[in-house]
């Protein structure tokens, strides 16, 4: 029985989407003004200005810290290079940052993650072992590859946010490598 309701409720479900998404001639509706089901979508802070820039300065490490035992590999960026670098961010506008680490075996990807946070944010690190992830492999020599992104936008965090569409302005960009022996 609870089969048979699922399939009602899912074929009721499409055709309440089909209908808020046609018009009575049928045409099918713009959904830029529709939002995300569970989600809201929070405007434009009106008073952000990207053309008015305000110096902030942040602590951003330079280099990598690679910490590896035959099961063991932990990367984070060096807390003795952090480096005080100063960047220019619009009156009023939001930031946030995107966290990229690739690791490499040979020219192979062998591990891809990343993440996005509003705000400006620091590399806390990874730890993998090779019972759980399959990383290190004893005598095998790693190349690791972390992006890290700030970017501006004057709207407020939300889910969704797409910092490569137009409303995202990266602002500071480095990339950070090592080699895992």
């Amino acid at each position: 029985m609870s089969v048979v309701r699922t399939h009602i409720f899912l074929l009721l479900f499409t055709i309440a989407m089909t209908l808020s998404c046609t018009s009575p001639n049928g045409n099918i509706k713009s959904t830029q003004s529709r939002r995300p089901l569970g989600f809201p979508v929070y405007p434009p802070i009106a008073d952000a200005d990207p053309n008015i820039r305000e110096i902030r300065e942040f602590d951003i490490p330079t280099k990598l810290s690679v910490q590896r035992s035959d099961t063991l590999l932990i990367i984070k960026g060096d807390s003795a290079s952090y480096k005080k670098t100063q960047i220019g961010i619009g009156k009023n506008m939001v930031i946030g940052s995107i966290h990229t680490l690739n690791i490499y075996y040979k020219d192979s990807m062998v591990y891809s993650y990343g993440y996005e946070r509003s705000g400006f944010g620091y590399y806390e690190g990874r730890g993998f072992t090779r019972s759980s992830s399959g990383i290190p492999i004893p005598n095998i020599e790693y190349k690791i590859v972390y992006l890290y992104i700030i970017f501006e936008t004057d709207l407020p965090p939300q889910h969704m946010w797409m910092y490569k569409t137009s409303k995202y302005k990266v602002i500071y960009q480095d990339t950070l490598s090592a080699i895992s022996k």
